[in-house]
């Protein structure tokens, strides 16, 4: 959706797609994930829709005080450090790793 030549317009319709199987596999993970990784799962949650609320309303001309696209950049790049944060925590719940000693 960030790069130049696509269709903004289409753009989100194929998010909000995404955005729609996301939201029930979402809800599915919260009746069996354990609250350690529920934890990591929420703060990407949250960033995911903090993120997809400004290409909304970037797309749709409807933008509050601080919405821009190097924000969403921004916010892109410490959601790739969440999301790396969160599959650690789920290979430490499933023993596939051993937790960091942080």
């Amino acid at each position: 959706m960030l790069r130049i030549g696509y269709d903004p317009q289409e753009s989100l319709a194929t998010v909000e797609a995404a955005r729609v199987d996301y939201r029930r596999r979402y809800a599915e993970a919260q009746m069996i994930v354990p609250d350690v990784v529920l934890t990591e799962v929420r703060r990407v949650d949250s960033d995911l829709n903090s993120v997809y609320g400004v290409l909304a309303r970037l797309t749709r001309g409807t933008t509050r005080d601080g919405d821009d696209i190097e924000g969403v950049r921004d916010a892109i790049k410490q959601g790739r450090q969440d999301l790396s944060r969160m599959r650690t925590t789920m290979r430490e719940d499933l023993g596939v790793t051993r937790p960091s000693l942080e």
